[in-house]
């Protein structure tokens, strides 16, 4: 790992998990002290501003430990946050030595507790996906879902308003297929007993209506929900 690592001095324990490093032109470089008790803030990859800090409790025997701190380290290839690495052992964090010292490792979301006795992989997934922070959403376009309809389709007028108001919470955008024209006319042959009909990306996703979860569904495994902080370079 070409991760930067840094002890800091001594201040109240209770800053330990609620203090956030400062961004610099947006992206976070290198390395900022941590007002908090003896920990190591391991950077690894560039992290945009807001995201979120995973804090890894451990002590240097603790082979477990090293074991959860690279699966972190591989989670970083595909989502922003920071490691933040506390050793329990060092006489600053004796607090969390009398709390943790018998479930090490012990893993912290955003200074709220998260596992013991190891890391819950897919809990973690499962907050950084529901939080957005998913580094492929920033490498593709967002998806296209397709309405298949025709102009006196009052359901079809029913998907299409409910898909707008997702759009305020996710990024995806809406492409409209009129059956009735005279272009469509395989579409026509194939959906115009069941419409409206909903594509993602191209893939077949429901008929005679809306299946709203799982298209809510596949915009969070992809990374797709809107945050105040997410994803400063679109």
């Amino acid at each position: 790992s070409s991760g930067i690592t840094q002890s800091t001095g001594n201040r109240d324990k209770s800053l330990l998990l609620n203090e956030r490093w400062l961004p610099s032109n947006h992206i976070t470089q290198g390395l900022v002290r941590l007002p908090s008790d003896q920990t190591t803030r391991c950077l690894h990859t560039e992290t945009p501003p807001g995201a979120p800090t995973v804090t890894l409790f451990t002590t240097p025997l603790c082979g477990l430990c090293l074991e959860v701190e690279a699966a972190m380290e591989l989670l970083q290839k595909k989502y922003h946050f920071t490691i933040e690495k506390v050793d329990v052992s060092m006489k600053g964090n004796k607090m969390w030595k009398r709390k943790y010292q018998y479930s090490l490792p012990v893993v912290h979301y955003n200074g709220e507790w998260l596992s013991m006795n190891g890391l819950s992989e897919e809990k973690l997934v499962r907050r950084l996906r529901e939080e957005g922070w998913g580094k492929t959403a920033t490498l593709k376009p967002p998806p296209t879902v397709t309405l298949f309809t025709t102009p006196l389709c009052g359901l079809c007028l029913e998907v299409e308003a409910a898909m707008k108001l997702l759009q305020k919470k996710y990024h995806f955008t809406i492409e409209n297929v009129d059956v009735s024209m005279k272009g469509n006319k395989m579409w026509k042959r194939q959906y115009q007993y069941s419409l409206p009909v909903v594509h993602y990306n191209g893939e077949w996703l429901s008929r005679n209506g809306l299946k709203e979860e799982k298209l809510v569904r596949k915009l969070e495994e992809e990374g797709w929900k809107k945050t105040a902080t997410r994803r400063p370079d679109l």
